[in-house]
């Protein structure tokens, strides 16, 4: 290889250790990235390691120790080095192929839409027709209508349940029509003296339950709530569904079924029905039900757990509002490797991965003769015997002192639970007919383990098991409605087989400012030491709240509002994190919002979910640990005007699925929360469209990240540092020193620059973002108080602050004065 023309061509000085001064990349990186360039076929890695020694013995100091622990003198520690970073430059090996292409925006790229965008008007009504072709084809709703296409057409082969997402946009009332809907059906079905129907409504949370419940009552309908047992048990324990909550609790941290364990068990042997004390008499989780109502509300979680259909009835109809898809996919995290012994099966895999621990689970297992149906048999006769020792732990009506002792005796004999789970998910890979690649299970032979006061570091052995667990609602049978503004058909068909999708985008009466040249990662504004981003976020908040009107709302990451960024915004200005917007519907009436990062999720972590929906199936999955990038185009209000970016994205449409549910939905979901579907629209605008036409005051959304988002058009592309007023070098508005000067004026022309902690909380800064500033002002300004602040340094004796910075000595007497006054030391 030609080093000196590798060099000029990749625009790199090095030092003497051979790392790269301009880009902070390692010379390995760059030797690699040109030897893979140089070879489309593929490379080896016997071939990197030749062409990285070599330019090492040509280019670098040989005698000088590299990092302080590398003698590349030394042939075998040189070979040590090469080959671990030659590993890690291969790990970006797909990223390298696509080429470096220079960040900014790319001309030319067309947006990619899920659908055309509506007038308010014409989704509306689109939104109806969808749901009504939907519950009246339900085969409950109409038997007259039913009976005769039976009649006239015969029995249909190809009928199937009916199940469909509607993805309609956040604001268009989704949830209110179908109320609405479900209630004319339910009066039309009790005047025909039809059959008892029920539908299960599912929620992502309490309130919202209790708000929807709330409206169809109203509409004339008969709903009720159905709370957990121990809903309310941290923030109001006096008032639990169920009257033993910390019984309830103990029983579930060992696995136990409440309902047979606690609640009522019938006796095979004796023909009795035991009770719990309270069941018949003042239980509150049981009183819930009610036997005339129409919608049972309750939560995403319900949907895992097996309900008691003498009590809560059986549903004709599933409605879920919201995404649930956290529900649906387990990740949790690692199972005792030593929990495989349990199992003979399972005994001969731990002995091949304890000698080989990068074997595949599925391959092994076909190796040792070992079909799913005999995984299959160990599991059902596991299941029943854990299901007999479970049954001695806890019965209806055990005193609460004698379940803690059993349930604690029975967590340290190893419930055999945990193995159960790994069988059934290698029986069902097994089953579905993939010899290799296993999803479900993951080994982790060495994990460190933190020290604490009794043990010492160490590292363990691990398994972690993704998979999917089941909607214990749902039936073969049963017909299911999805909600969900931003949903993915593809993702909950692993869940809810056979779903259609219906996509009804609504345009939005809004102007959208976007910026360019920042990611909006969420590490930045919810970092300690990254402060000056919390500050522009703050200082763009106070230009909305002052041009767009006060009522204005943030979107951030709650590591931001731990870290005081809800301080640093204007009074009026209300701040909400992602991962908790869904459903909120009390920011509609604000005037702007703004959003000031963006969620993410690493490769690995969205793989992981992707392994834990389709660990059983048959569609292959390509997993490589990291994300690359493509051109995604903006969809600007001006279509003419196409613009676009290098956004990251995954090479495997379920993982890129996954991700784009977890970031750009998300920020989506945010913007939808000042429902501006209908904003300022009255009956004689309902059918204009707002791009043309915006009628009354539109609302205002600012997108602090570049990362193009689906279905919202955007006004104006702005840069970054434009739209938040960085100048200086590294922000904050004016270079180093600039915030300093700032804070002197806002305190009078005075500046007590040894009180830091009292300046952070002045400010509403970090203690350290106080050392940072002070730090960057010496290191990249001249350091120079007296010149900075145009003020002479006074220290009065016996005063506190001591040494300050003031216009006048009488300046720093006054601001002491009233400082100690005010009872600040």
């Amino acid at each position: 290889m030609n080093f000196p023309k590798l060099r000029s061509a990749l625009n790199f000085s090095y030092d003497s250790d051979g790392i790269v001064r301009d880009n902070r990349d390692n010379f390995i990186t760059a030797v690699v990235a040109a030897t893979i360039t140089a070879h489309p076929e593929g490379t080896e890695a016997a071939i990197l390691l030749a062409h990285a020694t070599a330019w090492v013995r040509a280019q670098v100091d040989l005698t000088r120790p590299h990092k302080g622990r590398w003698q590349w003198s030394d042939d075998t520690q040189l070979k040590r080095f090469l080959t671990k970073q030659i590993a890690r430059a291969q790990k970006h090996e797909r990223k390298i192929r696509a080429g470096r292409q220079k960040r900014g925006l790319v001309p030319g790229i067309a947006p990619n839409r899920r659908s055309d965008p509506m007038t308010p008007y014409a989704a509306t009504e689109t939104l109806r027709r969808e749901l009504m072709g939907f519950l009246t084809a339900l085969p409950f709703w109409d038997p007259v209508a039913q009976m005769d296409a039976y009649l006239a057409e015969g029995p249909s082969l190809e009928a199937t349940v009916p199940r469909r997402l509607i993805a309609g946009s956040a604001g268009l009332g989704k949830s209110t029509m179908l109320l609405a809907l479900l209630a004319d059906l339910f009066k039309s079905s009790v005047a025909r003296g039809d059959l008892k129907r029920r539908v299960f409504y599912l929620c992502p949370t309490i309130e919202l339950c209790g708000e929807l419940a709330l409206k169809y009552r109203a509409m004339g309908g008969r709903g009720i709530v159905i709370r957990g047992r121990t809903h309310g048990l941290a923030k109001d324990p006096e008032n639990t569904p169920c009257l033993k909550p910390r019984d309830v609790e103990i029983a579930a941290s060992a696995g136990l079924y409440i309902q047979s364990s606690l609640c009522k068990r019938y006796d095979e042997e004796t023909k009795t029905l035991h009770l719990c004390e309270h069941y018949e008499n003042g239980c509150r989780y049981y009183a819930q039900a009610d036997e005339s109502a129409d919608i049972v509300f309750m939560t995403h979680d319900m949907a895992m757990l097996t309900l008691d259909q003498e009590l809560f009835g059986k549903a004709d109809l599933l409605v879920v509002d919201e995404s649930m898809l956290s529900k649906l996919t387990s990740t949790g995290g690692g199972i005792a490797f030593d929990d495989m012994l349990q199992s003979e099966h399972l005994a001969r895999l731990h002995a091949v991965l304890s000698d080989d621990p990068k074997a595949d689970p599925i391959q092994t297992l076909l190796a040792m003769g070992l079909t799913w149906q005999q995984l299959r048999d160990e599991q059902v006769a596991m299941e029943e015997a854990d299901r007999a020792s479970r049954s001695n732990v806890a019965y209806p009506g055990i005193d609460s002192t004698k379940l803690a002792k059993n349930a604690s005796a029975f967590k340290k004999e190893r419930s055999k639970s945990t193995t159960i789970r790994m069988l059934r998910n290698l029986k069902n890979e097994m089953k579905a007919g993939r010899t290799h690649g296993t999803r479900s299970f993951t080994f982790a032979p060495e994990v460190a383990v933190a020290a604490t006061e009794k043990v010492p570091a160490h590292t363990t052995k691990l398994i972690f098991l993704q998979h999917r667990p089941k909607v214990k609602l749902l039936r073969q049978d049963l017909p299911v409605l999805m909600l969900d503004a931003t949903g993915d058909a593809s993702l909950m068909a692993y869940s809810f087989p056979g779903i259609e999708q219906v996509t009804i985008e609504a345009e939005r009466n809004a102007y959208v400012i976007q910026t360019t040249g920042n990611s909006g990662a969420m590490s930045k504004i919810g970092n300690i030491s990254t402060d000056k981003y919390r500050e522009e976020v703050a200082r763009v908040a106070g230009d909305m709240a002052s041009r767009r009107g006060r009522r204005g709302l943030v979107v951030a990451t709650k590591e931001s509002l731990e870290l005081g960024l809800q301080r640093m915004l204007p009074e009026g200005v209300d701040l909400i994190y992602f991962g908790n917007l869904r459903g909120i519907d009390r920011y509609k009436d604000h005037d702007w919002i703004l959003i000031a990062a963006r969620m993410q999720i690493r490769a690995l972590e969205a793989e992981r979910y992707a392994k834990a929906l389709a660990y059983d199936s048959l569609e292959p999955l390509s997993c490589p640990g990291s994300y690359t990038e493509a051109l995604v185009g903006y969809d600007l209000s001006s279509y003419e005007d196409r613009q676009g970016i290098n956004a990251i994205r995954h090479v495997d449409p379920l993982v890129e699925a996954i991700r784009r549910q977890f970031t750009e939905a998300e920020s989506v979901q945010a913007i939808d929360r000042l429902r501006l579907v209908f904003r300022g629209y009255d009956g004689d605008l309902a059918d204009q469209s707002a791009q043309w036409l915006r009628p009354g005051p539109c609302a205002f959304v600012c997108v602090l990240s570049e990362v193009p988002l689906p279905g919202i058009i955007v006004d104006e592309l702005a840069p970054y540092k434009d739209v938040v007023g960085r100048t200086g070098e590294r922000g904050g508005g004016g270079g180093p020193g600039s915030r300093l000067k700032k804070w002197y004026d806002e305190l009078g022309c005075v500046l007590p620059i040894q009180k830091r902690k009292w300046l952070a909380q002045r400010f509403g800064v970090t203690v350290r973002a106080v050392d940072n500033t002070i730090d960057d002002f010496k290191k990249r300004g001249d350091g120079d108080f007296k010149k900075l602040l145009g003020a002479v340094p006074v220290y009065v004796q016996g005063v506190t602050p001591g040494t300050v910075y003031a216009s006048s000595r009488q300046r720093a007497l006054e601001f002491s004065r009233d400082w100690q006054g005010a009872g600040q030391r």
